[in-house]
C-alpha cells in the first residue's frame, strides 16, 4: 500500500493496476495522515537507522510553482 500512496508516475487517479483502485490508496493516505501512522513509521525507521549507525540523515522537501492564468480551473 505504501508504494501506491507514494507512486508519482502519473496523475493521482491513474495508478498502475497493480496498486489497485486510486480511491483505496487515497483513503489509506487520508486515514494514515489523520491517525499519525506516518509519524509512527518515521519513528520506527529512525530507530532502525540509529541502530545501524553512521547513516547520514537528509531531509528533502520538493515543491513546484506553476504559473497559470487567473481564470484557469
Amino acid at each position: 500500500m505504501i508504494k501506491a500512496i507514494l507512486w508519482t508516475g502519473a496523475p493521482w487517479r491513474d495508478p498502475p493496476e497493480r496498486y489497485g483502485p486510486w480511491k483505496t490508496a487515497h483513503e489509506r493516505l487520508r486515514l494514515w495522515t489523520k491517525g499519525e501512522t506516518w509519524a509512527r513509521i518515521l519513528d520506527e525507521v529512525m530507530v532502525k537507522v540509529d541502530s545501524v549507525g553512521d547513516v547520514a540523515r537528509v531531509i528533502s522537501v520538493a515543491s513546484r510553482v506553476v504559473p497559470v492564468h487567473q481564470h484557469a480551473t
